[in-house]
């Protein structure tokens, strides 16, 4: 039965990328004691009842059970093997990209991962349907939100980031996870001189906490060139100033909009507040903004 309740009828059960590998290393791998030994074990020792049902992703077209590659295949003709589908990837991406990031980043950039997937990620996930979207995340970090909303179904996800160890992480990542409809861009939004041009390009836009790190004349011209590059939903989580004055405010090294700001340029620009979510006991705030009309 499908996830959603429909029979799945006519799955192609292929795996190119098993496929592939299993071939360029039957010769140099399988044929060894060793691995022969292996295979067999894993053969006897598979638990249908624990990979049951096996789950086909229909947006990357590959079963996902997290089960041993070779084991899937070779009990592909089992009958009894049953399989659920949906449009929506079931791997978690979050252990893949935490190993890479911890090759290539800092602590702060796991910190950053572990919020994205715990706080930020699941309102998003719940609010906003990114199947066929075509999404821009702009100061992608490590990438986690172009490959989750690639892993929801997104058509295609683009990430834009600064530095260039993060942009290196992203890929390594997208690869481990095969997933091959992301593209990681090494640019400074506030300095990308083709962000002009992308004017009504993408259906989302994200931008995750790094609007208050525009410098005060900065600010309004990069919130606008981001919601211009928006066609239907726009999503932003910064720090906001707790102040009823309508105003842009200076704290430390940081730009801080107060809510009623926020709202009135935002509005200017076609979008209108569809749900927030506090972040970190409101240090932070998500918003999900919709184009009008």
């Amino acid at each position: 039965m499908d996830i959603n309740g429909g029979e799945i009828k006519d799955v192609p059960l292929t795996d190119p990328v098993f496929d592939s590998v299993r071939e360029s290393i039957k010769n140099k791998w399988v044929n060894k004691p060793y691995w022969k030994e292996r295979i067999e074990e894993l053969l006897i020792t598979y638990d249908v009842e624990k990979y049951n049902p096996l789950y086909y992703c229909r947006v990357h077209g590959r079963i996902e059970d997290g089960a041993h590659r070779y084991t899937v295949a070779e009990l592909r003709g089992d009958p009894t093997i049953k399989i659920q589908g949906a449009d929506y990837c079931k791997i978690k991406p979050v252990p893949a990209i935490r190993e890479i990031v911890e090759k290539y980043g800092r602590l702060d950039d796991i910190r950053w991962l572990e919020a994205c997937h715990n706080l930020k990620w699941p309102p998003i996930k719940k609010n906003v349907d990114f199947r066929g979207k075509f999404l821009l995340d702009i100061g992608s970090q490590s990438g986690f939100f172009c490959i989750a909303a690639a892993m929801a179904g997104a058509s295609h996800a683009w990430g834009l980031e600064i530095r260039e160890k993060m942009i290196m992480a992203s890929r390594r990542a997208a690869a481990a996870l095969e997933i091959k409809n992301t593209l990681f861009i090494n640019a400074d939004w506030n300095a990308y001189p083709q962000r002009e041009d992308l004017a009504g390009k993408f259906d989302i836009v994200s931008a995750m906490g790094i609007l208050h790190y525009f410098s005060i004349p900065d600010y309004l011209p990069a919130l606008k060139s981001m919601a211009a590059a928006a066609r239907e939903t726009l999503i932003i989580e910064m720090r906001l100033f707790p102040s009823n004055e309508c105003r842009l405010f200076q704290a430390d090294v940081q730009s801080l909009p107060s809510p009623k700001w926020l709202i009135k340029n935002l509005l200017s620009f076609g979008f209108i507040v569809f749900k927030t979510f506090p972040i970190k006991g409101n240090k932070r705030q998500l918003w999900i903004l919709k184009r009008e009309g």
